[in-house]
């Protein structure tokens, strides 16, 4: 009796944690096997008794489950069924042939999987006559189960099954032709682009792709205008495998489909293609306004960032202007896209001037992108392209032509930070420094800060430890020409360090001094928590992070966050162990500015998810203040508009935030279930013979 009582509360476990069960053996099988013979258990537990053998895959229990094809029960029957076909005994084929004759449909369609399973030719003419079977699942295990035997024999068969009054009979009909003998397949499949069933022509697109025919490309041609979006779709997928130089034009005429999708994968299949003569439409696609991008659409590329891509692809120097015209594009991605492509098409254009000319404009992009190709190419070509004779890769704006006497604009006079009152009384502190300290510069700019440390004493200098931290590979430049040229690289404590911020964040290091200059407004949320979080567990024990940043946004930065309520701080900080300390004040230039001495008053445990918390709800709070002006009466057109603005992208960054943050929750979820299922394994592995023996007694 106690056996009663412990099975039915291990039958879940018997049911999810089948592979633990064979490790027991023999004792494990032996067990599972009475049950399964036991009339009196419930059908579920006979049933999931047998799926537990079928699963540990023994010899031993292939008789067992061979007598039990006849047990009065369907869903045994077809469950043992199911299980002879995972353990695939030779010995289990002719019973299995006989089951192709029960009267039930679920036996005999789970029959036709496990000989297809076991893949015996004595099963392929019981299976063959199995394809006139009344019930549609049944025929379609049958030609899936031909189609793994990969059977000569069935050829003619299948092909007639091309016919059958059921959509899915056709469609597995058509994948066991391509797996038995494509090229013998190529013209049935060729029919079935004609079929009215819209899954049949789908599925007869894809597996001409996948024979890769060129028997098959102008009925694929074709099939571009189907009246199916999906049919267009794997007819273009197709001949982007097959590759023939005679599907260019009309998949470029495809660029044209009402379909987002089917103009994606045309654009692939050009890519794959690298045909001169889609240049020119490739380029028409990427300068095409009028193409709807999806930002939710994470199944298939955009036209515009896969037109780029294949460009790039193709190699092309037609490309190179309009790739460099994408660079300032409105999508972020096809920017990028953009930026990767050229670099891969200047690698073999033979004028360079264009991009050098790059170098000296004032678009972020196009200087980071332009320096990115030309370091690249003077690497690879230097023995035959001198670039730069002996200046580097940034080349500034020249104020003669003789080249002893060339200057460097943009680097600042060492005195100039020191107009700037925030920066020039933080100096005055560091005179007075006595032990070695480590200053972060995050937004280092173009070096106004570092320029004003040549103002300190050579003492002082000795102790202190710079590392400048921007995105901006340009600004990152400029900061360096400007640490040579005040000589504060043999100055300094250390060689100036000039890092992206994720190198930066790698390091290991702890820091006195962090200094966060005209940089907050302009980092989204999404990326605001991370950079929150981890700076502040680089900051000692006393040690501060200053920032500086505007009280009132400028015209060109009103889609930038405004950080001007002394709450904001307190809110970003709360419960992190630092103390903030907000003034405002306006410069000599009547500029407005926030002014944050924040300090670490005591080590405490801030953790991710709290820099997310308090950055949400600073925002969140900023969302709500800014909808209550809206709703102000006697604002201007002009004032309306502003707050609109900053109102509108507060809400897309929490949006994108929330949705970020759902996303890990969701991932997370997943690997604690997996978890889950893992410990529960890993205790009923740990059962030996003598637990079960104890139980049963």
């Amino acid at each position: 009796m106690a056996i009663e009582v412990v099975l039915p509360r291990l039958n879940s476990y018997i049911i999810c944690s089948i592979e633990s069960l064979e490790r027991i053996g023999t004792f494990g099988i032996s067990v599972i096997s009475d049950v399964l013979n036991d009339e009196s258990k419930s059908v579920r537990v006979r049933a999931s008794a047998a799926k537990a053998l079928g699963n540990i895959k023994s010899e031993t229990a292939v008789q067992l489950l061979i007598n039990a094809l006849k047990d009065e029960s369907v869903s045994v029957r077809s469950t043992v069924a199911e299980a002879l076909g995972n353990i695939k005994s030779e010995k289990a084929v002719q019973p299995l042939i006989n089951a192709l004759k029960d009267g039930s449909k679920y036996v005999r369609d789970n029959a036709a999987e496990a000989l297809g399973n076991i893949k015996s030719e004595t099963a392929v003419q019981p299976l063959i006559n199995a394809l006139n079977d009344g019930s549609e699942n049944v025929r379609i295990s049958a030609a899936w189960a031909l189609g793994n035997i990969e059977s000569e024999t069935a050829l003619q068969k299948l092909t007639d099954l091309l016919n059958d009054e059921n959509e899915y009979v056709k469609v597995y009909a058509a994948w066991a032709l391509r797996n038995i003998e494509p090229e013998t397949a190529v013209q049935p499949l060729i029919n079935a682009l004609n079929d009215g069933s819209e899954n049949v022509r789908v599925n007869a697109a894809w597996a001409l792709g996948y024979i890769k025919s060129e028997t098959a490309v102008q009925p694929l041609i074709n099939a571009l205008n189907d009246g199916s979006e999906n049919v267009r779709n794997y007819a273009v997928r197709a001949l982007g495998n097959i590759k023939p130089e005679t599907a260019v034009q009309p998949l470029i005429n495809a660029l044209k489909d009402e379909s987002e999708n089917v103009r994606n994968y045309a654009v692939r299949a050009i890519f794959n293609i690298k045909s001169e003569t889609a240049v020119q439409p490739l380029i028409n696609a990427l300068n095409d306004e009028n193409i709807a991008l999806n930002d939710e659409d994470i199944v298939v590329f955009r036209v515009k960032c896969c037109a780029a891509m294949a460009l790039g692809n193709i190699k092309s120097e037609t490309a190179v202007q309009p790739l460099i015209n994408a660079l300032n594009d409105k999508d972020l991605s096809i920017r990028h896209i953009a930026a990767n492509e050229l670099a891969n098409i200047c690698t073999v254009v033979k004028n360079k001037k264009l991009l050098r000319d790059l170098l000296r404009t004032e678009n972020e992009l196009y200087v980071n992108t332009a320096f990115e190709i030309l370091d690249k190419i003077e690497k690879e070509e230097r023995s035959k392209i001198v670039l730069f004779e002996k200046k580097p890769p940034y080349r500034m704006k020249e104020v003669c032509s003789d080249k002893k006497s060339q200057k460097i604009e943009h680097i600042r006079p060492a005195t100039e930070g020191l107009k700037d009152a925030y920066f020039g009384a933080f100096v005055d502190k560091l005179k007075s420094v006595t032990e070695p300290i480590t200053i972060i510069d995050y937004g280092c700019g173009e070096g106004k800060f570092l320029c004003t440390l040549k103002t300190l004493s050579e003492g002082v200098l000795r102790k202190i430890l710079y590392i400048g931290v921007d995105i901006s590979t340009k600004c990152r430049y400029i900061s360096r020409l400007t640490a040579e040229k005040y000589g504060l690289t043999k100055e300094l404590k250390n060689e100036p360090e000039f890092l992206k911020p994720e190198a930066f964040f790698k390091k290991d290091i702890t820091v006195d001094y962090i200094f966060f200059m005209h940089v907050l407004h302009e980092i989204e949320l999404v990326y605001l928590v991370d950079i929150i979080y981890l700076l502040s567990s680089k900051v000692k024990n006393g040690g501060k992070i200053f920032i500086l940043d505007q009280k009132k946004l400028v015209e060109e930065e009103r889609s930038f966050i405004l950080w001007d309520d002394e709450k904001d701080f307190e809110m970003l900080f709360q419960d992190s162990g630092f103390k903030p300390f907000v003034r405002y004040f306006t410069t000599g230039s009547g500029k407005q500015l926030s002014s944050i001495e924040i300090e670490k008053v005591k080590n405490k445990h801030f953790t991710k998810e709290d820099a997310g918390r308090n950055c949400l709800a600073v925002y969140k709070a900023k969302q709500a203040k800014l909808m209550e002006k809206r709703k102000q009466s006697g604002l201007n057109d002009e004032k309306y508009s502003e707050i609109s603005i900053q109102y509108a992208n507060i809400s897309e960054q929490i949006d994108e935030y929330e949705r970020t943050i759902q996303s890990e929750i969701t991932r997370s979820s997943l690997n604690y279930q997996s978890f889950q299922q893992s410990s529960i394994i890993m205790r009923i592995s740990k059962l030996t013979s003598e637990n079960f023996t104890a139980l049963s007694l």
